[in-house]
């Protein structure tokens, strides 16, 4: 399962998977019929015939293409009865999807409609208003979206080495697509994007856009371009080439002048000049914190202020990044099934020309392994389906400190980073990882607010026992 994000941290082309306990696998899918239909059109609202026109489903259990036609003579496209897959959130157990519809024409600028849930119930839809009204459906509902075709938009550029020179065969994944609103104008981005076309953030072995749509390679003089792009739309791309580091460009389809994103990513119009730099091994060593034992099969990234890598330690906890010169800070996150949490070292590494003489040493912070039983408090029998909120705060004991937040927790199962929301099994059993010290911990689904306390040791197991009136 994917998780498609836009905050401004570090973007990592694996996969994220959301995960509600280790038997959800092994679940048989669950998928509802839809059907959508809508005209496409261009600015002038003349009908456009033979656009390409394609639904995904965006939930974050399900990512992936599930049809796609082509317009009629008179505009006009239809999907009838496609299968939706349906997933449900950890602290609910209504069913829901979420799909986008989008349309690519030639001589055009790309067309969607922002993603949509679907609430196969039918009572539960979202009514918040939006740029792009109505958010959700239910059964009874005619889901009717059109598509209205811009004028065609590019970006292009060039892109040279260290001496200026060109470099061809350059691969640029478009992974972000957002057409430009009040903040990214202010030069915010936030998490809630307002018309983000979602389906061009998938992972480079799935196809939810044309291929030919998203990924581009630069010529023998190290020019690229992207052609049927909207105007007055901003792009992020992977930018990826053997032997040069790592790095993102973000590009946008106007004539006026942004702002940095977040104060320090730049994003930039018109003809793009982009410089690669060539890598140099960089060498790390991870240690568990505690037991100063080697820390195995974690994922290690460093990231600088343009370039990025990431691998997964040997049995020795050693690894060779390969990175431009320059400074970087590292992320590491834990084997999954293993009692530490994910760490950030916030201490720079200047990686200069002379070559390295020892690893740089990595510490892996320890969690504290908590083991949950969830019985009924009527008969004891194990309740299943529940998942925890968490809270830490100076004075535990002070109910009126209390800020619950659900209680996740990430690790590394290459090549996909897991974050975890787990809920009990059959037994009424869950296992956490959690950090170490003193915290309030309930359950979700009851809606008490008060929990217990529970004293987490450092690198240690606690076991929590939870009775449920029901």
């Amino acid at each position: 399962m994917t998780q498609a994000s836009g905050s401004l941290r570090t973007y990592y082309p694996i996969l994220f998977l959301i995960v509600h306990g280790l038997l959800m696998a092994d679940e048989p899918e669950v998928v509802h019929p839809i059907t959508i239909s809508g005209v496409a059109r261009n600015a002038a609202g003349e009908p456009i015939a033979g656009a390409d026109v394609y639904v995904n489903s965006v939930y974050s259990s399900a990512y992936r293409r599930i049809a796609q036609t082509k317009t009629d003579a008179t505009g006009k496209y239809l999907f009838k009865n496609v299968n939706l897959p349906l997933g449900n959130r950890s602290n609910s157990k209504e069913l829901r999807g979420q799909f986008e519809v989008f349309g690519i024409a030639e001589h055009y600028g790309v067309a969607w409609r922002t993603a949509k849930y679907f609430f196969p119930q039918g009572n539960v839809l979202w009514d918040q208003p939006g740029p792009d009204p109505p958010r959700s459906y239910g059964p009874q509902d005619d889901i009717v979206l059109d598509l209205n075709f811009p004028a065609e938009a590019k970006l292009q550029g060039r892109i040279v080495d260290e001496e200026g020179q060109p470099v061809s065969g350059v691969r640029l994944d478009m992974r972000f697509c957002e057409r430009i609103h009040n903040d990214i104008a202010r030069g915010i981005l936030g998490a809630a994007h307002l018309m983000e076309l979602i389906s061009t953030n998938d992972s480079p072995d799935n196809v939810l856009v044309p291929q030919e749509f998203k990924i581009q390679y630069t010529a023998d003089d190290g020019t690229f371009t992207f052609s049927q792009l909207p105007p007055e739309c901003f792009f992020k791309f992977y930018v990826r080439h053997e032997g040069f580091g790592r790095r993102d460009l973000w590009g946008a389809t106007t004539n006026t002048n942004l702002p940095k994103l977040s104060g320090r990513i730049t994003i930039q119009t018109g003809d793009i000049e982009l410089t690669l730099h060539k890598t140099h091994p960089l060498k790390v060593h991870v240690t568990q914190e505690i037991t100063g034992l080697p820390g195995s099969a974690v994922f290690v990234s460093a990231g600088g202020e343009e370039y990025t890598d990431w691998k997964t330690t040997d049995e020795q906890g050693n690894a060779t990044l390969q990175v431009p010169l320059g400074t970087y800070k590292f992320h590491l996150n834990p084997a999954i099934g293993t009692n530490f949490l994910r760490t950030t070292i916030d201490s720079p590494f200047q990686l200069t020309s002379t070559p390295q003489a020892e690893p740089h040493d990595l510490e892996l912070r320890a969690a504290c392994q908590l083991d949950v039983t969830i019985v009924n408090a009527e008969n004891g029998q194990p309740v299943e389906g529940m998942s925890l909120w968490i809270s830490t705060s100076d004075d535990p004991n002070n109910v009126d400190q209390i800020q619950p937040r659900e209680l996740t927790f990430r690790s590394w199962n290459p090549p996909t980073s897991m974050v975890h929301r787990e809920k009990s099994d059959a037994q009424g059993m869950l296992r956490v990882f959690i950090p170490p010290g003193v915290h309030r911990i309930g359950l979700r689904e009851t809606g008490d607010m008060k929990g217990q306390i529970v004293v987490a040791p450092r690198g240690g197991v606690e076991q929590v026992e939870f009775r449920v009136q029901r």
